[in-house]
């Protein structure tokens, strides 16, 4: 407990018989308990993998490592990279602490560092990948706010490779809900659709039908698309919606279309707020 390890640090292989305890431990380059075995409870808690400043990276590579009781990686942080947890064996409980501060800064990940030694680049795909794992994890303990913690990053990684037109719905996804925890984001946006019909919709209904007539017409029916569920388009606004011109038709159709995803992104936000199934 609390050893700096300056230089790279291998455990590969290894097999614990007792808890192992790490504690408060630095790792200032790249640590590698690939392929050990933990057959005691496995101690992290507030290690330090890497440096958040400076030039040094560290990668935490746990590959295929087994960890037969607890492992707590409360209060570690991880500077620089995301552990490596391809083929890793939790068979209890996994600890770890799910705050921004403690994980590597999203904007900044990652560099694409290839290791003949590791033979695998630690790049984005890996972190998507142990986000991935951590979410399982914690997600079988039941812990809903820590397993949404690294949805959103899985998410985050997963907008940023493969093609454009792959990473398209998760950017959409990230903009407009923050991967289904915002409730701003998607009000937001269906009160900037609404007011937008509304505006289009009142030009023409005061032309026609004059200001009072031309408010509530245009403010009901922009209300309207953005909730088709209500049928008032089909009751007391049938006749106004058939009237329109062409271009405003495509107005209103477009009001819904784009409707339908925000409010599911606002089902998502209000789902996890409030903790529903």
């Amino acid at each position: 407990s609390g050893a700096t390890f300056t230089q790279n640090a291998y455990f590969s292989g290894a097999t614990f018989t007792q808890n192992a305890y790490f504690s408060g431990a630095t790792f200032t380059q790249d640590v590698y308990f690939s392929g050990a075995t933990f057959e005691g409870a496995a101690k992290f808690i507030d290690a330090k993998f890497g440096f958040r400043e400076g030039s040094k990276i560290c990668v935490p590579d746990f590959t295929e490592a087994a960890f037969a009781k607890v492992v707590s990686f409360r209060e570690a942080h991880f500077a620089t990279h995301y552990p490596v947890l391809e083929g890793t064996q939790f068979r209890e409980a996994l600890v770890v602490t799910a705050k921004p501060a403690h994980w590597p800064d999203q904007q900044q990940q990652l560099l694409d560092v290839v290791d003949p030694k590791k033979g695998y680049a630690p790049t984005k795909e890996v972190a998507k990948e142990s986000c991935a794992s951590l979410r399982h994890e914690l997600a079988k303990q039941g812990m809903p706010e820590e397993e949404h913690f690294f949805f959103r990053r899985e998410m985050h990684f997963a907008s940023q490779i493969d093609g454009w037109w792959q990473r398209l719905p998760y950017r959409l996804f990230g903009v407009f809900s923050n991967y289904g925890e915002s409730i701003a984001k998607p009000t937001r946006a269906l009160g900037e659709l609404y007011v937008i019909g509304a505006g289009a919709f009142f030009g023409h209904f005061l032309a026609t039908k004059g200001l009072l007539s031309a408010v509530t017409l245009s403010l009901s029916l922009s209300f309207s698309n953005l909730l088709p569920l209500f049928g008032f388009g089909r009751t007391f606004l049938k006749d106004a919606l058939f009237g329109l011109p062409p271009y405003l038709q495509v107005i209103s159709a477009a009001q819904t279309v784009l409707a339908l995803p925000l409010l599911f992104f606002l089902g998502l936000g209000l789902r996890k707020r409030f903790r529903l199934r």
